[in-house]
């Protein structure tokens, strides 16, 4: 806990440097609107993980009348990874810094949200689209077993897998050139503005 002198030293440093800063303010915004964003968007896959559990649990065994052991198994290892998912995406928004008092403290929350943001999207694809991609397969797979009684898959589940392929490709390269445009200069940033700060 920071004494109150500490404090005061504290706020007396951090106005005198965004006085000297003309980037300062324009760097908070910048970093304000990507935090605003970044919360969005992992609410709404937190969310999208939880409908989708949800819609496994009422499928498998709400609708299907007798659901295979296939079918089964698939349903509990989507449940497994979107819970998953959603447990990342809720945890990239938590810091282990609590005390929000000045703007260095301020800046370590940004600089730990956005250190995960860097960390899980340099490995989107072998920790989450890979895996995702092939459990949803198996998952739709196991649907159409269901639907249909028949094992061979048909032209149109196959489209269906070569669309959903084209699609995780997709996100593959958006979430690359989010990363490479927007986090990483942003995370560059905060480190500078917290160097200015810590000297």
């Amino acid at each position: 806990m920071m004494e109150l002198d500490d404090l005061k030293t504290a706020w007396a440093k951090e106005v005198n440097m965004t006085t000297q800063t003309a980037d300062f303010n324009s760097i908070q915004r910048q970093v304000n609107k990507l935090d605003k964003h970044a919360k969005m968007s992992w609410s709404i896959e937190t969310v999208g993980a939880l409908f989708g559990i949800l819609g496994t649990v009422i499928f498998t065994w709400g609708w299907a009348d007798d659901p295979t052991i296939f079918t089964q198994t698939v349903a509990v290892v989507l449940i497994a990874s979107l819970v998953y998912s959603a447990r990342l995406f809720f945890g990239i928004q938590q810091t282990e810094t609590q005390d929000d008092w000045t703007l260095l403290a301020k800046l370590n929350m940004q600089i730990e949200k956005r250190e995960k943001e860097v960390k899980m999207l340099r490995n989107l694809a072998v920790l989450q689209l890979i895996p995702m991609f092939s459990i949803m397969m198996l998952s739709s797979y196991a649907v159409y077993i269901e639907v249909t009684g028949m094992i061979m898959p048909s032209m149109t589940l196959m489209i269906g897998w070569c669309a959903g392929l084209a699609y995780f490709i997709f996100l593959h390269f958006y979430n690359r050139r989010h990363l490479n445009n927007r986090f990483l200069p942003a995370l560059e940033q905060l480190y500078e503005l917290k160097k200015q700060l810590e000297d």
